[in-house]
């Protein structure tokens, strides 16, 4: 069984953020860093509803850290259900299959860096996952996480033996 880290953000559907999923802290400016699990919103400078806000993720990266891309998906789950969305992160496992234990499969070849497709979750709901490379037998799982209700769930599997998950809840994603 693979661990996990857990975080919760609020957003405000204009900013971006940057958040930082390794163990380490991040020196981003000389009077800014981040602690591992931290996050700061990045509000842009033009009009609200300019552009859609990024989602700048600081991901461990063989020795090293990396930062990833993505935009921040803007979808309110309805009252009392969950978004859930994979992102995956690690570039010693490339590319991946992704299944639901006890269902379809959700990706059969997931390269770096690449997503599932946003699945609608009921809440409360076990949601063990497993990740396993193509030509190897070798399973990472996500087990023990449980939906929680009214936020957009990304799960970002990364480079981390002792804790390749991290579940990412967003409160407030919904268009603008």
């Amino acid at each position: 069984m693979a661990g996990y880290k857990e975080i919760t953000m609020d957003h405000d559907y204009v900013s971006s953020v940057i958040l930082n999923v390794t163990n380490q802290e991040v020196d981003l400016t000389p009077d800014l860093y981040l602690k591992s699990g931290e996050y700061q919103l990045i509000r842009g400078e033009g009009e609200k509803g300019d552009c859609e806000p990024l989602f700048h993720i600081i991901h461990p990266f063989m020795e090293s850290i990396a930062v990833s891309l993505f935009t921040i998906p803007l979808r309110e789950p309805p009252t009392g259900e969950t978004y859930f969305q994979l992102l995956h992160l690690n570039p010693s496992t490339q590319p991946v299959v992704v299944k639901a234990r006890y269902g379809d499969v959700l990706h059969r070849c997931l390269d770096y860096k690449g997503t599932i497709e946003p699945i609608l979750l009921y809440t409360p709901m076990d949601v063990p996952i497993d990740i396993n490379q193509s030509k190897e037998l070798n399973t990472v799982s996500l087990e023990g996480y449980v939906t929680q209700p009214n936020v957009y769930t990304i799960g970002v599997y990364v480079e981390d033996e002792a804790a390749p998950y991290w579940i990412v809840h967003i409160k407030g994603a919904r268009s603008v």
